[in-house]
């Protein structure tokens, strides 16, 4: 995973009056020197090549204002240092702002660290050694023995390299191969692949959307390996059954989802906990489980584990209480624990200990 973007890398390489590595030019078909403002200026044209400490940097022309320590270069610029490589349309340095413009189809890969960057726009600040991308910028991150990648997208996007921090703002979205991520800001922390995204939070995971107002991503290969939502946590689920929809929603203070073989196998709802399910052609036969911390595990097609049938097993703790329907009946149950097995028609069995209290309806 990323721990420096390339073109962050090649900030260092452009930083003049900080540093004492000397601007080389190694190659150029034509060069014509005139004075100008006071000071020389060396037009450059035809296989332009430049020698910085251990970066290389070609151009078809570049406009070198020596007494500014401003240079301007277009056509077919790249960057090469061991590992990493850098494109864009035109490139301008100004020694006294320290910044590196670099404008149209801006690309940076870096092989070492596995991202890859582009955007329209690129700024580089030199003094506290970040970049702030724009114009449709976007950041991917690629495994080395893997297709998945994880993509984050924004209207801007800002990584300081100290830090191994991205911000990510405005229309933020962090894309993976199993799941779309939505947010007003995002930041992503490349030492550790984990994410926090805030505002409007939507998570979209195979059937299920869950959205809230705060979410923690961890990430493991580029795949979601668990989340949590904090702050009005609302997630649904929906399941087709023969025909039918089941429909499973959930809340709590925090919801926590830790996912299997990119499937999510458990939902960890922690105090204020609420289940409800239902099939959508009886809507009116609600099955309600709620307490303080309710887990739900969702097994897989064809898998047993839970039970003979059973595709879902709660377990409601703390002041837990549950409504549930049979073929005929409606049911209430509370005690400290519950646990209700369900198969494709409902609740097929209950458990209920410590202060059992039941009512059939």
């Amino acid at each position: 995973m990323l721990k420096k973007p390339t073109a962050i890398l090649f900030i260092a390489f452009f930083a003049f009056s900080t540093i004492s590595y000397a601007l080389e030019l190694i190659n150029a078909n034509s060069n014509e020197n005139r004075f100008e403002g006071g000071g020389i200026v060396s037009v450059l044209t035809g296989d332009v090549q430049f020698l910085w400490n251990d970066a290389q940097i070609f151009s078809d022309r570049t406009v070198w204002r020596r007494a500014e320590g401003h240079l301007t270069m277009t056509g077919n610029i790249k960057v090469l240092r061991e590992n990493q490589e850098l494109r864009c349309d035109s490139l301008t340095f100004r020694s006294n702002t320290r910044i590196l413009q670099m404008r149209g189809n801006v690309f940076a890969v870096d092989s070492t660290h596995s991202a890859t960057m582009f955007s329209g726009r690129a700024d580089y600040f030199l003094n506290n050694d970040s970049v702030f991308l724009s114009r449709s910028p976007r950041v991917h991150f690629w495994e080395q023995n893997s297709t998945d990648t994880i993509t984050i997208f924004g209207r801007t996007i800002t990584y300081a390299s100290e830090t191994g921090i991205a911000r990510a703002r405005d229309s933020v979205r962090i894309v993976g191969s199993d799941f779309v991520s939505h947010a007003d800001t995002a930041f992503f922390f490349a030492e550790t692949e984990t994410a926090i995204k805030f505002g409007n939070t939507r998570i979209e995971h195979d059937n299920s959307t869950v959205t809230g107002d705060t979410v923690h991503i961890f990430f493991e290969e580029s795949s979601v390996k668990e989340f949590f939502v904090v702050s009005n946590p609302l997630a649904k689920t929906i399941e087709e059954e023969r025909g039918d929809s089941i429909v499973m929603e959930m809340v709590g203070d925090t919801l926590r989802f830790l996912l299997e073989d990119q499937r999510i196998s458990q939902i960890i709802s922690e105090r204020n906990a609420s289940v409800i399910r239902f099939h959508q052609d009886t809507p009116e036969k609600i099955n309600r489980m709620w307490g303080e911390r309710i887990i739900t595990t969702i097994a897989d097609e064809n898998d047993n584990s839970l039970g003979e049938n059973v595709r879902v097993l709660s377990v409601v703790k703390g002041n837990a209480r549950a409504i549930y329907h049979d073929a005929d009946s409606r049911n209430e149950s509370s005690g400290d624990t519950l646990k209700l097995f369900f198969n494709n028609d409902g609740v097929s069995r209950i458990r209920i200990s410590g202060n059992v209290k039941g009512r059939i309806e």
